[in-house]
């Protein structure tokens, strides 16, 4: 019958002095997984960096845009662009994380127009990229104040 096939629980299916556990059958490789992750673990690490540089120029693109449209909102009811008085300017760089204010400009390519360009940083300090994101926004000047 079919009990009959199996071995007795007593009766041991493999000789004496063998390791029955899985384990102990691949104890000549004790230490692959490691080996084989440290290995490995230098590519993912710089996968993810890549990863988070991608992030940071997504990131600093949305900033952009952000502070030219707040720009251009204070533009349309404040037009004063002297050198030591830029509302507008002022306005667009409120909101912007201080790790992209270094090298960040803003300037009125047009009399309607706020331009921002804002320098990507770079996650390693060491690689010096020139990465810039500019962006526009246009309004309509009022012409009385609110």
């Amino acid at each position: 019958s079919e009990l009959e096939a199996l071995p007795a629980a007593d009766d041991p299916a493999e000789p004496e002095g063998e390791s029955r556990g899985l384990l102990a059958r691949l104890s000549g490789e004790r230490g692959q997984t490691t080996v084989e992750f440290a290995g490995i673990l230098p590519l993912l690490l710089i996968v993810v960096m890549l990863l988070w540089q991608i992030g940071l120029v997504g990131y600093t693109f949305m900033l952009a845009g952000h502070a030219a449209r707040e720009g251009a909102r204070e533009l349309a009811i404040d037009t004063t662009d002297t050198r030591t008085d830029r509302p507008y300017a002022d306005v667009a760089m409120e909101d912007v994380p201080k790790a992209w204010r270094k090298g960040a400009k803003v300037d009125r390519p047009e009399d309607a127009t706020v331009r921002v360009a804002l320098k990507v940083p770079v996650l390693v300090p060491s690689l010096k990229t020139n990465i810039k994101i500019t962006s526009e926004a246009g309004t309509v000047i009022e012409d009385e104040p609110l």
